[in-house]
């Protein structure tokens, strides 16, 4: 994405809208940068509204360091972005996540500790929590659960239930790929360069605090794709598997 132009599109019927950008500084809309990632599409199931979120991150380009200490709004039928104050950046390569009325993101702590960022988008309020698990490095991410917030550590997966209360929902033997891995009553899971589909029952209603465990000696698999090698090395990058 150049020049911050930014347009939304609905992969179902084709249609599309122009939104303004954000950006009025030329230094920000000059500069090569994928702006994609900084953005979440929105919608707060109360109020019925569409929010298009930018959360606060920093760039280094060419020697030059971008920072942004404020989360952009705009609210669909408005022509004006509102900035809301927030020095908590995000950690890019874990994800943005809009889910349940909420913006989430996590951000890294001057001591190293990883938080989760919310914004509620209906009275835009910023607040953190702790993550659910111990984590390492860089082995963890954003998910979207069944409508819920969930955070996966490699091959665990915890969701963000009613109250602000986690569960952990699923344990995986195999790779999570990135970003969304639950499709009604099938997980998509990964093995170096193959995905499978494999079905599972959710937990019933009376029964939330179970884990899900999916082996990859379920029966019920399928191998839905392949991703090719040339010369000895992944032929391209899979950042983002989605079913249909």
């Amino acid at each position: 994405m150049l020049g911050g132009a930014l347009t939304l599109l609905n992969p179902a019927t084709g249609e599309y809208l122009p939104v303004p950008p954000p950006f009025a500084d030329r230094r920000y809309t000059s500069v090569d940068i994928e702006w994609g990632d900084t953005y979440s599409f929105a919608y707060h199931p109360i109020t019925g509204r569409y929010k298009v979120v930018q959360v606060p991150c920093s760039y280094k380009d060419c020697g030059r360091e971008f920072e942004f200490d404020a989360v952009r709004v705009l609210t669909l039928g408005e022509t004006m972005w509102r900035e809301v104050p927030c020095g908590a950046k995000c950690k890019l390569a874990a994800g943005i996540v809009s889910a349940d009325g909420t913006t989430y993101w996590v951000t890294v702590t001057k001591d190293g500790a990883a938080r989760i960022v919310s914004f509620d988008l209906m009275d835009e309020r910023i607040i953190s929590a702790t993550v659910p698990a111990p984590v390492r490095c860089d082995h963890y991410w954003l998910s979207e659960v069944r409508g819920r917030l969930g955070f996966v550590t490699w091959q665990d997966v915890w969701v963000l239930e009613e109250g602000r209360r986690w569960s952990h929902r699923y344990s995986f033997t195999e790779g999570i790929p990135r970003r969304h891995f639950v499709y009604g009553e099938y997980v998509l899971t990964c093995n170096w360069l193959s995905f499978y589909v494999r079905r599972h029952r959710p937990p019933s209603s009376g029964r939330r605090n179970q884990v899900v465990r999916v082996d990859n000696e379920d029966n019920g698999s399928t191998l839905v794709a392949k991703m090719p090698r040339e010369h000895g090395r992944v032929k391209r990058q899979v950042r983002d598997i989605r079913l249909c």
